[in-house]
């Protein structure tokens, strides 16, 4: 079995039926340690949830008898599970995370999978893979990631935990050396630092982006894109414009939002005449789908003038 593969049965027990998932728990009364089915079930049982004790079940048995199995990463947690089952889920990986301290499969499950709910414990397991393992991106931006829903969520101390993901944010970046990781997850940052009104912490994450972009010579279109808005967020209009004119010299655009933003706030006449010059620029067959997308958004905006 190729990696690929390892982390497929969660999603595809989305699709089963319930003459597949009923075949599939016979199977297992034989075939007690079949992982692969028991992942297609807690993907079907976190579809149903008329079944979230059965899910419960399967994903306890992981904690009691797999917990180390790194197929298990790919489970998601049903947001509808009660405090009832959920208690006894933690109780159990809380138990395995006991046994097996220092295995940091263990340790991400129970992280992935109890964080999603329980933020506390979620932070307390992070922090535990980073205490055995400080220059290890993946479990930084885990706690940043993990912050950040929290700083997202009603009724929570927003404040304190957007200041530490924007830390913690930093501090991952610092860690990242794949490039590609390290721009997506400038990425999420930017949009996080934006929504937050931290202004030059998200035009920080651009000048990231531009260096990596640099390095691998690839398209500034998307980094011009979110420059566009940050523009517009600072109230400087004129600059934006130059943003999204700056769009258009590359192959692949990212401006149709900044575009209708600057309609928005008026700026109708440069709008259309954007999108005119780029009907222009890819005019070539291979560009129809981008050509007919600027000729839709200019007979939308030309209606509304």
């Amino acid at each position: 079995m190729n990696d690929k593969d390892d982390f497929i049965d969660f999603n595809r027990g989305k699709n089963l039926d319930d003459k597949q998932s009923a075949a599939l728990e016979l199977h297992l009364e034989i075939n007690i340690h079949d992982v692969s089915a028991r992942l297609q079930l807690l993907g079907f049982y976190f579809e149903s949830p008329s079944n979230l004790a059965k899910w419960n079940q399967h994903a306890i048995w992981f904690a009691k008898n797999r917990p180390d199995e790194v197929r298990f990463g790919q489970v998601n947690i049903p947001s509808a599970l009660s405090s009832k089952e959920f208690n006894s889920l933690k109780m159990e990986w809380l138990n395995a995370v006991s046994l097996f301290k220092e295995d940091v499969v263990v340790l991400k499950n129970a992280a992935k999978l109890l964080g999603a709910i329980d933020l506390e414990t979620g932070e307390l397991l992070w922090k535990r893979l980073i205490g055995l393992h400080p220059s290890e991106a993946e479990y930084a931006m885990a706690l940043t990631k993990l912050y950040i829903d929290a700083a997202l969520q009603p009724n929570v101390k927003n404040d304190e935990y957007s200041k530490m993901a924007l830390t913690q944010g930093k501090h991952a970046l610092r860690l990242e050396k794949h490039r590609v990781k390290k721009y997506q997850f400038a990425t999420k940052l930017f949009e996080f630092a934006l929504r937050q009104g931290e202004l030059k912490y998200a035009q920080k994450m651009c000048h990231i982006q531009m260096r990596i972009a640099n390095e691998m010579s690839i398209f500034h279109s998307e980094i011009y894109h979110r420059l566009g808005r940050l523009s517009l967020e600072s109230g400087n209009e004129e600059q934006a414009k130059m943003y999204l004119r700056k769009t258009l010299r590359h192959p692949i655009c990212q401006g149709y939002e900044l575009a209708e933003m600057l309609v928005n706030k008026g700026h109708t006449k440069f709008v259309l005449k954007f999108l005119k010059d780029q009907q222009r620029m890819f005019s070539d067959v291979n560009e129809t789908a981008r050509h007919n997308r600027a000729g839709a958004l200019i007979q939308k905006w030309t209606r509304g003038k």
